[in-house]
């Protein structure tokens, strides 16, 4: 599921990122989303079933990310050059530590299963856990968001502005002692 945000009314603060770097602009995006997701993936996390599947458990593999599979990414239109994407749910790396392929059939069950031989393997009732999440955290990342992406915004713009007086000073400085 894409979920895209638009946030309309901040035009001081689209000034500000037209301004900076390119890459600094996206890390305070990806930066603020992150910690806007972070309750989300938490309440996530706390209504995930406990049970040890695979060397964890379901709720140790809940996190925020820069990185998706490649089946999310060809589901992803690419339009522009600023976006940012960021995938906040189970990890399905072996390499991460916490494994959960099988996420998905706990969100959202299984119908009855056979084998070839017809033999009835089972079945799973859903178990929701992500979508809860979402739903009751959807408002307050958008609230969330717009604040901490003012916020990180504004500090990268103090950042560059301080280095730049600090170039300037010592421009002169080499100026004034004839370099």
């Amino acid at each position: 599921m894409t979920f895209k945000v638009r946030i309309e009314g901040l035009d001081h603060l689209k000034a500000v990122m037209k301004e900076l770097p390119k890459g600094v602009s996206t890390r305070a995006v990806q930066d603020a989303m992150v910690d806007a997701l972070d309750p989300m993936v938490q309440e996530a996390a706390s209504l995930a079933p406990r049970a040890d599947v695979q060397g964890g458990t379901l709720a140790n593999a809940l996190a925020v990310s820069t990185k998706i599979m490649k089946s999310q990414a060809n589901n992803v239109q690419k339009k522009g050059r600023h976006m940012v994407r960021l995938f906040a749910g189970p990890i399905y790396s072996k390499f991460s530590g916490a494994y959960a392929p099988y996420a998905h059939l706990v969100e959202f069950g299984t119908g009855p299963r056979y084998n070839k031989a017809g033999k009835f393997l089972g079945s799973a009732p859903a178990q929701p856990f992500m979508r809860p999440a979402f739903d009751k955290h959807v408002k307050g990342f958008i609230r969330a968001f717009s604040f901490e992406l003012v916020g990180m915004v504004e500090a990268a713009a103090e950042r560059i502005a301080k280095r730049k007086e600090r170039r300037a000073k010592r421009e002169a400085k080499r100026m004034a002692q004839g370099k």
